[in-house]
């Protein structure tokens, strides 16, 4: 398996060809199905659960980047976070891409 150290410079959302193995790297993996979000809101809930967000997350995608960025409640580890079953929230929405 290819390792690489982890850094900030690898932060970043990549698109992935299959589900990484976050135990390996010692870091925590948090899923996300979107399946069932065909829309904005829905998509920043299904997000907001994963990720276990204080009851301040104001809901948008400004406080998502801004959780994102920070991270303070969580365990200090490295995190990935997968979405999968985008596309209906593609299909439904401008604010996939």
């Amino acid at each position: 398996m290819k390792t690489f150290p982890l850094t900030a410079r690898h932060n970043g959302v990549y698109r992935l060809p299959q589900k990484p193995v976050a135990a390996d790297a010692a870091l925590r993996q948090l899923a996300v199905d979107l399946r069932r979000a065909t829309g904005k809101r829905a998509a920043l809930r299904a997000i907001a659960r994963a990720l276990d967000v204080p009851p301040t997350f104001g809901g948008n995608w400004d406080a998502l980047n801004d959780a994102l960025q920070d991270l303070c409640w969580l365990p200090p580890q490295g995190v990935v976070l997968t979405l999968s079953g985008t596309g209906a929230l593609a299909a439904a929405t401008d604010d996939f891409a």
